[in-house]
This record gives structure tokens, C-alpha cells and sequence, in this order.
């Protein structure tokens, strides 16, 4: 049986969710006024951060099960 390989490692999410964070900040920084727009960016960082976060406790359990 072949070995299955998961491409969608804790790490690549995680920078995924920083470059995103990032493009957002710069979209953000660029409007005039809080609108609709502006509240679902901010909704996406937050989201974006709570995968971090996650992300960093599943590479905590992988680094703890390597002893």
C-alpha cells in the first residue's frame, strides 16, 4: 500500500494565513472609512489568526511526539 502524503502541513497554512493577514492590513490601510467591506476584512484577520494558532499547537504535537 502506498504511503499517503499530506501537502497541507501545519506550516504552509500558517503562512498562507500571514500572507493573507498581510494583503488585508494593506487593503484596510488604503480605505477612508469603516464600511461593510472594512468589517468583513476584520472578520477575516480574525479568522486568519485563529488558524495560526491552531496551527501552532499542531506543530507543538508533532515536535513533542519527536521527543
Amino acid at each position: 500500500m502506498a504511503r499517503v502524503v499530506n501537502t497541507n502541513s501545519p506550516g504552509k497554512r500558517r503562512n498562507h494565513a500571514i500572507r493573507t493577514i498581510a494583503e488585508l492590513m494593506r487593503r484596510l490601510s488604503q480605505k477612508e472609512s469603516i464600511d461593510h467591506d472594512a468589517h468583513d476584512m476584520a472578520a477575516c484577520i480574525v479568522l486568519c489568526l485563529k488558524t495560526i494558532d491552531g496551527t501552532v499547537f499542531e506543530s507543538i504535537e508533532a515536535w513533542e511526539k519527536r521527543g
